[in-house]
């Protein structure tokens, strides 16, 4: 086995995985570096820019006006095409004015997910910055009015960028993900059943279901404790018995994105003992599991999964199993994954 760190947390290398009834094949998630966007400043033109229900001009001073011309209140739209990569996580910034409406200018919902707004201003006749960050579904940028406006209302925008940025913090772009071509398992040796263990995660569609089985007596997956992204996108943490699970929480439908990457954590008490993420002053049970998330919507920093809307306690406790064998993944085509992190608390023994 490929393990990088100490017993302060370990890497698993994704070529440590031993194929099972999947196919599987290491991908690396590159990061594109540099701007995007083409003419976003207008120095001297408005080339490569389209339009729907405006017409577009460009000024003399180096920036971009588009006037509504729909006869009607309708909303506006700018658009570049060939700018995003698929389910690749992006900045867009730009600077607008108007001295005809207050509305807000966005990007047009439905093509992007995970949409982070960090900055969006009423539209003043002085400049105002926007900027958004959104994992795309799409490879077109699309800047929108957020609202419907009148015949002949012109809005200004200038400075338009966009970058490619890293879908989670500290990923550094060439990171090899284990990504799954045909539906089955792959598996690794590993005697983790405490501590912390940390995962990220991509479902690649909306019928997949991706199982990560944490806990693990045998490669069969019988006995132990799994995460599971069903195909609703509900986040499940579950304990298997002769190979049926039971459910210990799980959460609401659409919890998470498709084609969005996570960092999951789980956390396990061997002894009783509180959870610093959680930073509450409960003193848990031996046995209990902690599961935390980020990326996407859910920003940069760790969050406890949230079960309202479904079922259970998180943190949950469940001492069934206390020791493991393996680590098992059982993925859908298109579905990726990387253990990012294995380590243990206290002085008990301990192997990856």
């Amino acid at each position: 086995m490929i393990v990088t760190g100490n017993k302060n947390g370990r890497v698993i290398s994704p070529w440590s995985f031993i194929a099972g009834t999947g196919s599987y094949t290491a991908e690396a998630w590159d990061i594109a570096q540099g701007e995007l966007v083409t003419n976003g400043g207008f120095d001297t033109d408005i080339s490569v820019w389209g339009y729907v229900y405006c017409d577009l001009n460009w000024n003399v001073e180096g920036y971009l006006e588009f006037v509504q011309n729909y006869g009607s209140d309708r909303y506006m739209v700018v658009f570049q095409n060939d700018v995003f990569n698929l389910y690749k996580k992006y900045r867009v910034s730009f600077k607008a004015k108007s001295a005809d409406v207050t509305c807000k200018l966005t990007m047009w919902p439905g093509f992007y997910n995970s949409l982070s707004i960090i900055e969006q201003p009423d539209l003043t006749c002085t400049w105002q910055t926007y900027t958004f960050e959104f994992v795309s579904l799409n490879d077109v940028l699309r800047i929108k009015t957020d609202a419907n406006v009148s015949d002949g209302d012109q809005i200004d925008i200038d400075n338009i960028s966009v970058t490619e940025i890293p879908p989670l913090p500290n990923f550094q772009s060439g990171t090899k993900l284990l990504k799954c071509t045909s539906a089955g398992t792959c598996y690794v040796p590993s005697k983790w059943s405490h501590g912390e263990i940390e995962i990220e995660v991509f479902k690649g569609g909306d019928g997949n279901n991706p199982f990560f089985h944490i806990i693990q007596n045998d490669i069969s997956v019988d006995d132990g404790y799994n995460i599971v992204i069903d195909n609703s996108e509900i986040l499940a943490v579950q304990r298997r018995t002769n190979g049926t699970p039971t459910n210990l929480f799980y959460t609401a439908a659409s919890y998470i994105a498709n084609n969005t990457l996570y960092h999951i954590k789980v956390a396990r008490l061997k002894a009783a003992g509180k959870f610093l993420d959680i930073g509450d002053d409960i003193t848990y049970d031996p046995g209990t599991f902690a599961t935390f998330i980020k990326g996407g919507a859910f920003g940069d920093d760790y969050t406890l999964v949230d079960v309202s809307g479904g079922s259970g306690t998180n943190p949950v406790t469940d001492a069934t199993y206390l020791t493991s064998n393996y680590i098992v993944a059982d993925l859908d085509a298109d579905d990726k994954f990387r253990i990012v992190s294995v380590k243990n608390w206290g002085n008990f023994d301990y192997d990856v």
